[in-house]
């Protein structure tokens, strides 16, 4: 038996196991209920822990601190540096 054939054995046994399909049930079935499953548990762990949130505050925050840098390079008011600060200060306290 070659590896390929061996291995979509062992995957497809894995899916069959982990939604509980009887083994003679549409495989195409068997994948689509595992991709629902683990689409409910990424939801789950985002509603928990807002990661997308996060990220998308920070990519925010970083994008305003680029904008202010090249700011700075024009004018070199020391006021932007304070702003910069006071932004990656907040970024590192969110991390």
């Amino acid at each position: 038996m070659s590896i390929s054939v061996r291995y979509m054995r062992i995957l497809s046994s894995m899916i069959c196991h982990s939604v509980r399909l009887h083994p003679r049930r549409d495989f195409r079935q068997g994948v689509a209920d595992l991709i629902k499953r683990c689409n409910k548990k990424l939801l789950d762990y985002e509603a928990k822990l807002h990661l997308v949130e996060k990220f998308m505050s920070i990519k925010s925050d970083i994008r305003k601190i680029h904008e202010l840098t090249n700011d700075f390079k024009k004018s070199h008011n020391e006021l932007l540096m304070n702003e910069i600060e006071a932004i990656s200060n907040q970024i590192l306290e969110e991390l």
